[in-house]
């Protein structure tokens, strides 16, 4: 199949990975894939020889998204695709205006949960069909926007197998003082300062200390750090951006995610392929893949620090830490490996272009 995959832009993000590991995919078995989106992202660099790239103009002014329509649909018309696959609402509302007049299926792929209201509920998710990256995602679209369930098809988000071929041991298990890491955006969603005052809870009082660091960059990082430097807060880092999530993950025995809202958040799924339990709040899909008791545990998305230390803490009891991670391995293997999402991509697509 000939497959435009268009986003606005590959800066690092877990949509923007999702666009170019499914680019990979999807190039290897043989499809004819376009990757369109604002050149220069850090991610751009890592889409395959094998994936043309089209470099779309920048979006800055009224007189810049004119242009941007146009050169989108003489992309579309002129590129004679089979399905033209879009990763954001605007984006995909734009082409299937824009393929007017052609047989070209728009395939939507809704990667987080949104609020329900004002025009935005009337403009939002009108793609051919809408692929969701969990249940909870397909629930939002059915329940809050009221999308039809046969337009709807659960794919979940997928990364790859960073734990094959590398010992898995947890670090603390050498006797070495436990490390939690977090791995996301320094933002507002992911509530930074609620793990700083989570990790500070873990090693008040008489509980055996634990090491933290959170890894990414964002509009909260210096700020964050210099919180962590003023309260003189023991064993946290906020470490700034890294391209080797994998080796984190390695030197760390447990995850910690303190997002107010996700969809199918990547970093859990990367903890479960590096065999790392994760502690996550209940929100979004993070309970597809954090099985509470199997892999990790959950929180109430208003738990107070005191609370998720607590919970932090009971994970990382030896027993504890070693079982859980093997069953997260077990679940990756299981639900969330690349290969497995693309065989769902390509029968989503079979289905558009049959109906």
């Amino acid at each position: 199949m000939r497959v435009l995959l268009v986003t606005d832009s590959l800066d690092v993000g877990g949509l923007e990975r999702v666009v170019v590991t499914l680019a990979q995919e999807l190039a290897g078995r043989g499809h004819e894939v376009t990757v369109a989106a604002e050149p220069g992202g850090a991610l751009w660099h890592e889409l395959p020889d094998g994936v043309t790239r089209a470099p779309a103009p920048p979006r800055r002014t009224a007189r810049d998204h004119v242009r941007y329509a146009r050169w989108l649909g003489r992309l579309v018309r002129r590129g004679r695709f089979d399905v033209v696959h879009a990763h954001q609402r605007g984006v995909a509302l734009r082409a299937r205006l824009l393929r007017t007049g052609l047989p070209t299926p728009v395939v939507e792929h809704v990667h987080n949960v949104f609020p329900a209201h004002g025009p935005m509920r009337l403009l939002s998710f009108r793609g051919d069909h809408l692929v969701a990256c969990g249940g909870a995602v397909a629930d939002m679209l059915v329940t809050d926007f009221g999308r039809p369930a046969g337009r709807i098809t659960t794919v979940p988000n997928a990364v790859p197998d960073r734990g094959a071929g590398r010992d898995l041991t947890l670090p603390s298990s050498g006797g070495l003082r436990p490390t939690v890491l977090a791995v996301g955006r320094v933002s507002a969603q992911k509530d930074p300062h609620r793990f700083v005052d989570v990790v500070a809870a873990l090693n008040a009082g008489d509980r055996p200390r634990v090491d933290a660091v959170w890894v990414g960059e964002g509009e909260l990082l210096d700020e964050c750090r210099a919180r962590v430097a003023g309260e003189g807060i023991p064993g946290l880092t906020f470490a700034g951006p890294s391209d080797d999530v994998a080796g984190w993950m390695e030197r760390a025995d447990l995850v910690l995610l303190t997002s107010r809202w996700e969809g199918l958040p990547l970093v859990l799924l990367e903890a479960a392929a590096m065999g790392r339990p994760a502690v996550a709040p209940d929100v979004g899909s993070c309970a597809e893949a954090v099985v509470p008791g199997r892999n990790g545990v959950l929180f109430d998305v208003d738990a107070a620090p005191a609370v998720i230390a607590d919970l932090v803490a009971g994970v990382l009891q030896p027993d504890e830490l070693g079982r859980m991670g093997e069953e997260g391995r077990r679940l990756y293997l299981e639900r969330y490996t690349l290969d497995g999402q693309a065989d769902r991509i390509e029968e989503v697509y079979r289905r558009v272009l049959a109906r």
